[in-house]
């Protein structure tokens, strides 16, 4: 990874991160301050889990075999490593932010198919950039 990668993707993540924090500072004008860092702690999570796969990702891209399928495999492993960024922001999210009728579903506290799913993604596209598929 070059010092143009690393220049190129922190101020993607800087950008995000401050388009996150105005547009959260707006809706969450009124709500208690406990609940609010919260809210931001978990997304934080999300946007550094992320960053740090299309980090490594991208690091590792060049040292492995230039195919389509290492290609196919690079795009599979990022959807894993994002769709459990995603399940940890929605366990991270606070019960307070769902409406009253409608409490937080229980499969989004616990481990299950799709994080397993994930997994999968991860390790399956992983072994495709490698070449091992």
């Amino acid at each position: 990874m070059t010092r143009d990668d690393i220049l190129w993707l922190g101020g993607l993540v800087i950008g995000g991160v401050g388009i996150i924090a105005a547009i959260c500072g707006r809706k969450l004008s009124g709500t208690p301050r406990h609940l609010a860092g919260r809210l931001l702690l978990a997304m934080a999570v999300y946007v550094l889990q992320g960053a740090v796969v299309i980090a490594i990702l991208i690091y590792l891209y060049p040292a492995l075999s230039h195919t389509p399928a290492a290609a196919r495999g690079f795009v599979i492993a990022m959807f894993g490593w994002l769709g459990l960024a995603a399940r940890v922001l929605m366990r991270m999210l606070p019960s307070e932010f769902w409406p009253t009728e409608r409490p937080k579903p229980q499969w989004m506290q616990r481990f299950g198919i799709i994080d397993i799913a994930c997994l999968f993604a991860l390790a399956g596209g992983t072994a495709a950039m490698a070449g091992f598929i």
